[in-house]
């Protein structure tokens, strides 16, 4: 399958950056950040921006390419006949079910 945003290893090390910086900001009783933490947090929000817009990107040409498919007639024919044989079965396990008293 495909991977899910925020679920794999480069999430999990984005968000250990994220609590370092933001341990590190408030550790200080003013709380001010210097240079260097600013840069570490824009460098966090561009990477985790472009990884998010890759995501994006992947997903719209992904459901373009499905809408292709499912504009054809055999696909719709192969949907009508699933979909068929799950409401057979559906029927099929309630007419079998016996109520429990």
């Amino acid at each position: 399958g495909f991977p899910v945003p925020g679920t794999g290893t480069f999430a999990r090390v984005a968000g250990r950056r994220v609590r370092v910086w933001h341990w590190r900001a408030t550790r200080k009783g003013d709380r001010d950040m210097d240079g260097s933490d600013i840069i570490a947090f824009m460098a966090i929000v561009k990477t985790l921006g472009a990884a998010y817009l890759i995501w994006f990107g992947a997903i719209v040409v992904l459901f373009a390419k499905l809408t292709q498919v499912a504009g054809s007639v055999a696909f719709r024919r192969w949907l009508k006949a699933v979909t068929g044989v799950v409401f057979i079965g559906f029927g099929a396990k309630l007419a079998t079910v016996r109520p429990e008293v």
